[in-house]
């Protein structure tokens, strides 16, 4: 009797351990790779991959600011620019000048590499046609699209951060 309790235990803990280990899922997307390397521009630049996850870092003097891309996903994606703003910002700035301002900053990015991060030039555009759509920490669907997008800000004495996250 006390044999069938023991081995559906065993099982049940087995069935469990296989469950978390499935390495055979296969993914939709590949894993993310670096968009900001080898651009003479700028600094400093580092990439951290692991698994279907990646951190990317770069610092830009010109502009002042860096910039760390957050990419991760398997069936479905997420990429967070967060820019890290080296000045003060306006603490009651609206959503939509905010959004505007990620677009610029899309747009000179794009400038800098124009065959490496020339597609940043397209998400500056259609950042500022669905600009008045943005409220902060909002998810909003840009038109004709199945892409959604947030973005936020945070202050701090002397800089702020900007952010902007892209789902499919």
């Amino acid at each position: 009797m006390e044999f069938f309790p023991k081995i559906i235990l065993v099982l049940i803990c087995l069935l469990f351990a296989c469950e978390g280990n499935d390495k055979s899922k296969i993914c939709k997307y590949k894993p993310p790779v670096a968009i900001f390397s080898g651009i003479d521009s700028f600094e400093d630049h580092s990439f951290d991959l692991k698994g279907q996850s990646s951190v990317e870092y770069i610092s830009i003097p010109k502009m002042n600011m860096d910039i760390q891309l957050y990419q991760s996903g398997c069936d479905d994606i997420q990429q967070e620019f967060r820019f890290l703003l080296h000045e003060a910002y306006p603490l009651n700035t609206p959503p939509d000048v905010c959004a505007m301002h990620i677009a610029g900053i899309f747009y000179m990015l794009s400038q800098e590499a124009p065959q490496q991060l020339g597609l940043l030039q397209q998400w500056a555009e259609t950042l500022k046609a669905n600009s008045k759509s943005f409220n902060y920490n909002e998810k909003i669907v840009f038109f004709d699209s199945d892409i959604s997008a947030q973005i936020d800000k945070i202050h701090q004495p002397e800089s702020a951060v900007l952010s902007i996250v892209f789902y499919n």
